[in-house]
């Protein structure tokens, strides 16, 4: 017995260990990339999934935006928050926490398209729930992104920076049912832009969720001309 409980600690310890501290720094983000390697892409969508997601979660973002007619040289990124919830990961509860996920996440977006790959105007970061807001403030920091699909965001911290941006290209959508995070955030964030193309917001009848005309537009939205 008393093996078994030892044995039942560790197991408990190794849990809490995995759930409460962070993906180590000296490892990069987990990534998974569906399609041609991002350096050699004709385009690239780095896509941020919600508080309590993965990139289990994540994969089906992909496979529904090929789905969708998302041509085969785009390469789709999905990266995985450093941080942990009970259930899943997450991009971190602070602003600090918040700012360090996205200098890793740019660090890695360094490592994959390099010197050589598509220009920032083919390269999408998009994100929703949290990864939402964090796909905002990323693209306000990092010159290499040059369009950005915020789907149902919580929160953005860099939003009123936005504008230092005027280059960037944005695509809004959310549930006007939404009870986790508010519409009036897509709303009010609106306010920040000026590159949207005429009808580019989505706000349709639903609650937290990526409806599939949501979908359609990013895969449309990432290739435009």
């Amino acid at each position: 017995r008393r093996v078994l409980r030892g044995i039942a600690a560790i197991a408990v310890a190794a849990l809490l260990i995995r759930r409460l501290v962070p993906r180590p720094d000296f490892l990069p983000l987990a990534t998974r990339v569906d399609g041609p390697p991002p350096a050699d892409a004709a385009g690239v969508i780095v896509f941020l999934h919600g508080k309590g997601g993965g990139l289990e979660i994540a994969q089906r973002m992909a496979r529904t935006l090929r789905e969708a007619g998302l041509p085969g040289n785009v390469s789709i990124v999905l990266v995985e928050g450093p941080y942990h919830t009970w259930f899943g990961h997450q991009w971190g509860d602070t602003a600090a926490q918040q700012a360090r996920s996205r200098q890793r996440l740019r660090e890695r977006l360094h490592e994959l398209i390099g010197d050589r790959g598509p220009p920032p105007d083919r390269v999408v970061v998009a994100g929703f729930s949290q990864g939402a807001g964090v796909a905002i403030d990323v693209a306000v920091e990092e010159p290499r992104i040059g369009r950005v699909a915020s789907f149902s965001p919580c929160r953005s911290i860099l939003r009123g920076e936005l504008p230092k941006r005027g280059d960037v290209r944005i695509l809004l959508a959310h549930g006007a049912a939404d009870a986790v995070c508010p519409v009036e955030e897509s709303r009010s964030l609106a306010a920040f832009s000026t590159t949207r193309k005429a009808g580019a917001d989505i706000e349709f009848d639903g609650p937290h969720t990526i409806p599939l005309e949501v979908v359609r537009a990013l895969a449309t939205f990432a290739t435009d001309p």
